[in-house]
């Protein structure tokens, strides 16, 4: 069988102006998992990822750390992330505005977790598929291009071979939900349990793919309370 390792993209600029832009934390946890891959052998025949910038910066820092900068990086606008901004402002029209939404978190004795409940709202709203004419893609749309991703993978790659495919929380998270069966009102779990820089591993043959194991991040753990273990 062949494998492919769903990598999620280091910690992004968040709070930032320009969101889609790894943090020196998100270079140093890349850094880290490509030295992991390199200290227990492992390297790909294929490296694959989102359109985005964070996707490629990780890929591309990982990779130098695996000794491996002469890979093709192949990218697939199928593993995209889901437009957080837009879902947040449909949610709540006045965060349009930067600065409304930083005044608002100000406020709040705890904003982290503030936003953290605006974020889960519009999130529910979203997957409810109640309110689908509202958003670009629906959250059906959005799942059937995270899985044609994966199967479009599956059919260009032999049945041996190590995929990497560097992406986001979204269409891991939604490519596990599908492998395994778990219905929408849950499929956030997933998402929120994600570390950046983890790996969920697929095993695939031209019959079927299944999941191995999800969201490991041992490689970022230090300590007890490493730093390279994030969440957004």
């Amino acid at each position: 069988m062949g494998s492919i390792y769903l990598i999620r993209h280091g910690q992004a600029s968040f709070g930032q102006d320009d969101y889609d832009n790894l943090s020196p934390l998100g270079v140093e946890q890349s850094t880290i998992l490509g030295q992991h891959f390199k200290s227990i052998g492992l390297s790909f025949d294929t490296v694959y990822g989102g359109a985005m910038k964070r996707h490629r910066q990780t890929a591309d820092a990982c990779l130098e750390a695996m000794s491996a900068t002469d890979s093709e990086f192949i990218s697939l606008p199928e593993f995209n992330e889901y437009d957080h901004e837009n879902m947040v402002h449909i949610y709540k029209p006045e965060f349009k505005s930067k600065t409304a939404m930083a005044t608002y978190l100000a406020k709040q004795s705890n904003p982290k977790k503030a936003f953290q409940e605006v974020f889960a709202n519009a999130m529910k709203r979203w997957v409810s598929g109640d309110f689908d004419e509202e958003y670009p893609e629906s959250w059906d749309q959005f799942k059937r291009r995270c899985r044609q991703g994966l199967d479009r993978i599956i059919a260009s790659s032999t049945g041996s071979q190590n995929v990497a495919v560097f992406t986001s929380g979204g269409p891991i998270s939604s490519n596990v939900q599908q492998l395994l069966d778990v219905p929408d009102a849950r499929a956030m779990n997933i998402n929120w349990a994600m570390v950046n820089c983890s790996v969920t591993h697929c095993l695939y043959n031209n019959d079927r793919v299944s999941l191995n194991y999800f969201n490991n991040y041992s490689h970022l753990q230090t300590n007890i309370d490493s730093k390279f273990v994030t969440y957004r």
